[in-house]
């Protein structure tokens, strides 16, 4: 029979464990919107939420929901501060009891785990296994719609065989049903998410080292490597796993599983792995360099400070100090510019010079604007305010015709990508998704409303 856990509830329903529940709730929140407004009344309303864990009256109320599209596009149910505080309590007291059944080798959501553990843990099994077999084939998988598909009643079989408080079980099915939809699934965005998925995957955990004697396993929440000496052995094991995930745990395997031989690297965590060497992941340098593309143009027309181009630069440096990968770090940071736009791409801003281009205004008249401006005293001073540099004159065509926009638009190719005139079009290409672009423009709108307004966004 496992052990299982009573009492637990005093625990949960303290003033001690509240109050530290809020502070990790607002952890790096502090200034954010709802932690400000608790704040000047924060004993009584932390009080408030005591009572009700006390009175057993605590009810879930509705989630934030919004979209988050790296490293793809992912729909995130946030809970409101109050429901955060109380995850957090729960947590607390529950998370400890599950630790103590978790294998080793499972990194997902536990302190001192990780995805650079995962990395080099799974290095570590590649090393084995090669002086092992010499010769190493990967079976790698995961859940197909993982956080989707875990079945409520399923998971609180597994939740009773840890915790036998009747009114820790209650909460915990509030948590559940509230999240569920259509009958099944977690939220994305809640902490006890974390904990109930990570939960019930120990049980493929247990059967995979327990049963199958698996030696080369790790899982990282829904992903899983497994290492073999063939790829027929392989084979099988893949096949009793599914079997496995379809009779007991009612899920099933991403048709994108794979098993390769270890030579081709293992995508992992984030990282490409082998024996000798850890690379980035292609897709994440790729949208790094397209992240730092837009931030240049962001800072160029002062929609990015230069704190906000050091917090993505630290975190790009952050992922890529576990990497040998000192040529491809250079090749991507150097995408990164952080200059002022010059007068030119002023005057084109307010001037709309490429919209009037792409719309077939009079080619003629925009020439002698643009070579007069660029001429003219004006311009001078505007470089100066903008700490840029003029253009070279002599190379600006005399003829006032539509050989100066076309000089502009050879010259000034990386230039149209800053110009708020071909905003929209750079920003949907950067987002890939309409609705991620639309996400976007309302957050300008909003941080942003009178640049906004100047430069038509829509």
């Amino acid at each position: 029979m496992p052990k299982t856990h009573n009492n637990l509830w005093p625990q949960i329903a303290s003033w001690e464990n509240v109050y530290a529940a809020y502070l990790e709730a607002v952890a790096g929140k502090r200034y954010h919107l709802p932690a400000l407004k608790v704040r000047a009344d924060l004993e009584e309303y932390l009080i408030n939420i005591l009572n009700h864990l006390i009175w057993g009256t605590w009810r879930p109320g509705p989630f934030r929901a919004f979209y988050v599209y790296e490293p793809k596009k992912r729909l995130i149910h946030a809970p409101a501060l109050k429901d955060r505080i109380v995850h957090h309590a729960l947590v607390r007291v529950i998370e400890p009891l599950f630790e103590q059944k978790f294998i080793y080798d499972s990194y997902a959501c536990r302190r001192g785990k990780g995805t650079q553990q995962a990395v080099k843990r799974l290095q570590g099994f590649l090393r084995r296994a090669q002086r092992k077999w010499g010769k190493v084939y990967v079976f790698k998988a995961d859940i197909s719609k993982y956080f989707a598909s875990v079945p409520p009643g399923g998971l609180m079989r597994v939740l009773v065989k840890t915790i036998r408080d009747q009114r820790v079980l209650g909460a915990c099915r509030l948590i559940i049903d509230h999240g569920a939809e259509n009958g099944r699934g977690l939220p994305v965005g809640a902490l006890t998410s974390q904990l109930f998925a990570n939960a019930y995957l120990d049980q493929l955990d247990h059967y995979a080292k327990d049963q199958m004697g698996l030696e080369f396993y790790l899982r990282y929440m829904d992903d899983w490597v497994v290492l073999g000496q063939d790829k027929r052995a392989l084979a099988g094991i893949k096949s009793e796993i599914e079997s496995m995930l379809d009779d007991r745990l009612r899920l099933r395997l991403n048709p994108k599983t794979d098993i390769f031989p270890a030579s081709h690297g293992v995508d992992f965590c984030g990282y490409r792995t082998w024996s000798t060497h850890v690379l980035p992941r292609k897709t994440n340098v790729k949208r790094a360099k397209k992240r730092f593309k837009k931030l240049s143009a962001m800072y160029a027309t002062g929609l990015a400070t230069r704190r906000d181009a050091e917090a993505v630069l630290a975190s790009f440096l952050g992922y890529m100090k576990h990497c040998d990968c000192r040529r491809i770090r250079k090749n991507t940071v150097k995408h990164l510019i952080l200059k002022k736009g010059d007068a030119l791409m002023i005057f084109t801003q307010e001037h709309q010079v490429f919209d009037r281009v792409a719309a077939g205004a009079d080619m003629e008249s925009i020439a002698d604007m643009v070579s007069d401006y660029l001429k003219g005293e004006k311009y001078r001073q505007m470089v100066e305010d903008a700490g840029g540099e003029p253009v070279d004159t002599a190379s600006i065509p005399e003829t006032a015709d539509s050989e100066v926009v076309e000089w502009l638009a050879e010259n000034y190719a990386e230039l149209r990508r800053v110009s708020y005139p071909d905003w929209r079009s750079q920003m949907e290409m950067i987002y890939e998704d309409k609705a991620a672009w639309e996400d976007e423009i309302a957050r300008i709108k909003t941080r942003f409303p009178k640049t906004a307004a100047s430069v038509q966004l829509s």
